[in-house]
Order: structure tokens, then sequence, then C-alpha cells
């Protein structure tokens, strides 16, 4: 906790609310003396020590609001459509490139089962008419609402449950572990989602949905399925909330973007 009041302390002076070395450690007896557990309590307390004019107040509110935003993560979204293919079957990580790359490819398995289908027709190398029909089928008995086999992986469990406070906490640690507020630059953004997921078990999980596509049994498939939707949606999520702690986190040199945005 006294971390997160000294990154909050420090997205305040970079939202340009002056905080002295004298009022920061007033802020650090008020959160011991009120404590973490009211919200709205800790805001008002915070307000009367750190904030000295109005725009400082309008700040304060701004930055307190988005630091400690309640983050409700969530990858069992009814309306999200499954992914078109079941290849990728070596588990291959995707999204952010290698570390270092900002955004990186982005594309992920949407991009690769659109390079693995082949347009009817008789392209070179394209299978028979006959073998489109099979593969076809077999998708469809795929995909087709049925059982499924148990997630292994902790992140999977985790995605399959659809805790949204586990999974929120679960970030949380993860995005401290990763340091997540010394992002410096926006290109950074895929970089720390990356680093996040990793955090939270990735290899494990794109492990286990590798050898979910390679299993001959139907609900292993349709888990390797059900774990690639929910963990690209959960990327977006993890690369959204990363945008945002760059807008608190962000130097000087992204005041302008900050405002843009």
């Amino acid at each position: 906790m006294e971390r997160s009041l000294a990154n909050f302390i420090r997205a305040l002076r970079m939202a340009d609310v002056r905080v002295s070395t004298a009022e920061t450690l007033d802020a650090f007896r008020t959160a011991e003396v009120v404590g973490w557990r009211d919200r709205q309590l800790l805001k008002d307390s915070l307000g009367l020590v750190l904030p000295k004019t109005h725009d400082e107040k309008e700040a304060f509110d701004a930055c307190f609001e988005q630091f400690f935003r309640v983050e409700d993560f969530r990858t069992d979204q009814p309306d999200a459509p499954p992914p078109e293919s079941a290849e990728n079957a070596e588990g291959e990580p995707e999204g952010d490139g290698p570390a270092g790359e900002g955004e990186g490819g982005g594309g992920g398995a949407d991009e690769r089962s659109q390079a693995n289908r082949t347009p009817s027709g008789g392209a070179e190398g394209s299978p028979t008419g006959e073998a489109e029909g099979d593969d076809r089928a077999e998708l469809e008995e795929i995909v087709h609402p049925g059982e499924v086999a148990e997630a292994q992986s902790a992140l999977g469990k985790l995605l399959m449950e659809g805790d949204r406070s586990a999974l929120a906490q679960e970030v949380g640690r993860a995005a401290r572990e990763a340091k997540v507020e010394e992002i410096r630059v926006f290109t950074q953004k895929g970089l720390y989602t990356r680093r996040i997921l990793e955090g939270m078990g990735l290899a494990e999980l794109q492990q286990e949905i590798g050898d979910a596509h390679r299993s001959d049994e139907l609900p292993d498939r349709r888990l390797g399925l059900e774990l690639e939707r929910r963990r690209d949606a959960l990327r977006e999520q993890i690369r959204d909330y990363v945008e945002r702690q760059f807008l608190l986190h962000a130097d000087a040199t992204g005041e302008k973007l900050r405002e843009e945005l």
C-alpha cells in the first residue's frame, strides 16, 4: 500500500499537482490513520493535504479516480466470436512480438487463421474441395456447443472460472512485478502488456492451448479454442489498462500526447 501511495503521489506530480516532501509525509500519515478500506474517506482525507488550488483539486480528483479505479477484467463475454481456426497448434506466442517492439504485430490468431485458410478454386497447393469440406465439418463439430475439458494451467483455470475479482487481483500483481508505473513512452504499451501476461503464466497457457489443439478428443479441442478466445480478450483489456497507466505515469515528454488522448 505504501508503494501504491508513493506511485499515486508521483502521478499527481506528473499531473502538475505540486507535492512537497512534507506534504508527502502528511499523506502517508493520513493514509495510516484513515486506512484503505473506505475509498471515499481516503480520497477526501488526501484531498485535504495534497492539492492546494482549485486547478490542483480538479487534477487530484481526476487522478485519484483513474489511479484507484476498480478494474473490471472479464473474458466470458457472450457476444465474443470464437476463433475461426483451430490452427496455431504449437501454441506460439503472438500479438506483441519481441520485447521492445512496442505495439508489436497485433495480428495474432486472426492473421494466422487467414493465412492458413486457402480460398477455394484450385490455387496451387490448395486442398481439394472434398478435403475442404471435411475440414469445415470437423471445425463445425469442434465449435458446436458440447463438453469442454477442464483447464490445467493456472492462468487457464482463472480464465475459465471467469472470476472478475480474482482476475483483477492477478493482473494487478503481475503489473506491479512488471513495474508498469515505469512506462515512459506510448510505444512501450505492447512490451508491458506482454510482461504482464508472462507474469500471469502465459507460457504455460500457450503450452496448454497447443496440447489441446493437437488432441484427438473434442472436449480438449473445444477447450483450446475457448482458451484462445479468452486469452485474446484478456490481452486487449490489459493493453487498455497499460494505456491508462501510461497516461498516469508518463513523464513531461508525454504531456502533449496525454492531452491529445
